[in-house]
């Protein structure tokens, strides 16, 4: 589940946040929990018992000691995993965010595009696309993603294969690329959508993947393909050190 916390004192902020944050749960087929406090120091508080993700947060709540940026640094440094995007209409504050090593600025009125833009950064960032979550026979089954080989087009839907297994799906492959992460995801082929984590080698306009299978790259997808895994490669080396 991820925990999304939204920290600002007036409701028509949190209704519209809500409602996007809706939309974008039931576009990704995620496990979202959204959360809702007027002040920081009752978010903090929270936070010392449960684990929140993502928090979007106000600047100002109009009280001298819940200050927004004040409040952002503090959870920083006690929870460095959880990401907080600052929710202003102002950019006079701007520096003290990236003091405060904040993860986004979202200047107030906020757009849809942005928002789902820098969820699915924040997702990445915190690698919480981990798994693909399928709804099979009334159950919900979750598949993690670094057992996910690739999705395959199917007469009467798709196939997801895995390492030991192969899924079944009654979603057509456009619905799974729209799903997931194109940092993770790519469509090399219009029969073959590819987890990037899984691919061994890239050859002669094909993939070997790490379990000794080849699918086939389409000409027009090769020369995107390889950028997107180089960049991918490059990511992933970067959060492990």
């Amino acid at each position: 589940m991820i925990q999304i916390a939204i920290c600002d004192d007036k409701k028509s902020t949190t209704g519209d946040l809500e409602d996007l944050l809706l939309h974008y749960k039931e576009e990704k087929a995620l496990d979202i929990h959204v959360l809702y406090f007027s002040l920081p120091s009752a978010l903090y508080q929270y936070m010392t018992e449960e684990t929140v993700d993502i928090v979007f947060m106000d600047l100002d709540f109009g009280y001298e000691n819940e200050d927004g940026i004040l409040w952002a640094t503090r959870i920083h440094e006690d929870f460095p995993h959880s990401l907080v995007l600052i929710l202003t209409a102002y950019e006079t504050r701007y520096k003290e965010g990236y003091i405060a090593k904040v993860f986004r600025f979202m200047t107030k009125p906020f757009t849809k595009d942005e928002l789902y833009e820098n969820l699915n950064d924040c997702l990445d960032e915190l690698n919480l696309y981990i798994s693909v979550i399928l709804f099979r026979r009334g159950k919900t089954h979750k598949i993690p993603i670094q057992d996910i080989l690739y999705f395959a087009a199917s007469t009467n839907g798709s196939e997801l294969k895995t390492f030991e297994t192969t899924y079944f799906l009654d979603e057509s492959l456009l619905q799974w690329e729209k799903k997931n992460s194109p940092n993770f995801f790519f469509r090399c082929h219009k029969k073959y959508l590819v987890n990037l984590n899984a691919i061994e080698q890239l050859k002669d306009h094909s993939i070997l993947l790490s379990n000794g299978e080849k699918i086939p790259v389409s000409r027009r997808k090769w020369t995107s393909l390889k950028s997107a895994f180089m960049k991918f490669d490059i990511s992933m080396k970067g959060r492990k050190e």
